[in-house]
């Protein structure tokens, strides 16, 4: 059988959990092609807000449900606490544990170690960014301090550069008003450049997928490694 996804949310207020909640759906929305559902997320949330955990299906036999884990600061709950929740999964097996942001309060680097001790991988939802079971300290630490905080524009394009000089933006980017945003295909592309980089998958692949040349990869990964959150040595 699969092993679980464990959804880890931490905050003191309804509204700092439901934004890492939006963030973390998101991305599993994305993965399974799915919709929770405006209704099924108003439940999760309220049922978060009562108990520390809640199981929410996605709709296929073959995986477990993905286990939503939030911590209140703020509030005292009856029942198990998020801690024992999580102490409690952890002892069953997980597969991969997911956060919102690598923001201090939510994660630092020498949590996100402790944790991978005990899980496979560990997702950083808002980035895109997985690390895996295994990484060295000082990898976490690269990888934890390449995620910057989300900045976008008014239309909620999220913005890599500030200003850009002009010229022909990278791979899976675009200008808006003179900022480099990311490109709807973003995330998926840096995820192909990150197996090329992490992994052992080739530039040719990952150009063909991508479709672009292996040049392209290549510049990206020596000239734009910041654009796409890749640690440097």
């Amino acid at each position: 059988m699969a092993q679980e996804t464990l959804v880890y949310l931490t905050g003191s207020s309804d509204e700092m959990i439901a934004e890492q909640y939006e963030q973390c759906v998101e991305l599993i929305e994305h993965r399974t092609d799915k919709s929770l559902g405006e209704g099924g997320k108003a439940d999760h949330l309220r049922r978060l807000k009562r108990s520390a955990a809640v199981n929410v299906p996605i709709a296929d036999d073959d995986k477990p449900d993905i286990r939503f884990v939030a911590e209140r600061l703020d509030i005292d709950r009856d029942g198990e606490t998020a801690g024992e929740v999580m102490s409690t999964a952890f002892g069953q097996g997980v597969g991969e544990m997911i956060v919102a942001d690598a923001k201090p309060h939510i994660i630092q680097a020498s949590q996100a170690y402790e944790y991978l001790r005990k899980v496979d991988k560990l997702t950083i939802a808002s980035k895109r960014i997985t690390i895996e079971r295994g990484a060295s300290p000082e990898t976490i630490h690269r990888t934890m301090a390449a995620v910057k905080t989300r900045k976008t524009t008014r239309n909620d394009d999220e913005i890599l550069k500030e200003q850009w000089s002009g010229g022909r933006p990278p791979v899976a980017t675009e200008v808006i008003d003179g900022q480099l945003v990311k490109g709807d295909n973003y995330h998926d592309v840096r995820e192909l450049i990150h197996r090329v980089v992490f992994d052992d998958l080739s530039k040719s692949e990952a150009s063909r997928q991508i479709g672009c040349t292996r040049r392209t990869i290549t510049n990206t990964i020596n000239k734009r490694p910041d654009l796409f959150d890749i640690p440097q040595q």
